[in-house]
């Protein structure tokens, strides 16, 4: 892995979809942080060495875990009680159904009803996960789902959007997940419900992410109008930033 996009990714045996949102340039010049923001799939699949190494060489302090309550209960989540590292739950689909998509069902209108949902009604969810990562001794933190796609893809979108990097960028880092979408999609397959969908079904859909993008900007004037409307202050969402750029 040496190109800017595949060097994003941090080769753990559990886990297939962690990487760091650093190393992002912002319309300013400046750069996004490395080692210090992660998102991931599901962390309850990491393998003792990937615990070492998120612990150690990463130093991770935080565990944000954007899945409802059942979910987690029910798949498993790390870390546990009485860990060092610090696990917070903040469900960002708790209010809407979420169950598996009958089949036939265009996976760019299913996300895309995804992502303007959360948008729609989730503002207040994605302020306490930004008032959090804002907070004293939370970063390193990483912030996953159960794929690292959705829920995690627009929390992680917005946060590159409030650091000032573009939207080709943003694109880029959402679409990242189809370069490890065979292995994480048979993953996927073993969950009830899923044993029959094609992998394209798992697939990162741009056209969904542009669309909720387009919803911040429209409804909102971008990502910064979306926050400071839900709960942020201008004072945390700079104390983000400076915590985030260099």
């Amino acid at each position: 892995m040496t190109d800017s996009n595949t060097g994003h990714f941090i080769p753990l045996r559990g886990c297939f979809n962690f990487r760091d949102l650093g190393g992002y340039r912002t319309r300013e010049g400046r750069t996004v942080r490395s080692g210090v923001l992660f998102r991931s799939d599901a962390l309850h699949f990491m393998m003792p060495d990937d615990m070492a190494l998120v612990q150690s060489s990463l130093g991770l302090s935080t565990v944000i875990d954007l899945r409802n309550p059942d979910e987690a209960s029910d798949a498993g989540r790390w870390p546990r009680d009485g860990s060092a590292v610090r696990y917070r739950n903040i469900p960002f689909l708790e209010d809407r159904d979420i169950s598996h998509p009958v089949a036939g069902v265009d996976p760019v209108v299913r996300l895309t009803e995804i992502y303007t949902w959360i948008i729609a009604n989730a503002g207040e969810r994605v302020a306490q996960a930004l008032n959090l990562l804002a907070g004293d001794q939370t970063l390193p933190a990483v912030v996953h789902c159960t794929a690292g796609k959705d829920r995690t893809g627009v929390l992680s979108a917005i946060i590159l959007g409030l650091l000032g990097v573009d939207e080709e960028q943003i694109m880029a880092d959402y679409s990242l997940t189809n370069q490890v979408i065979g292995v994480l999609g048979e993953r996927l397959r073993q969950r009830p419900g899923n044993e029959d969908r094609p992998l394209h079904m798992f697939e990162a859909q741009p056209r969904a992410m542009e669309r909720a993008l387009s919803d911040l900007n429209d409804g909102w004037g971008g990502p910064e109008g979306f926050v400071l409307a839900h709960g942020v202050t201008p004072d945390t969402l700079q104390t983000l930033r400076d915590a985030l750029l260099e």
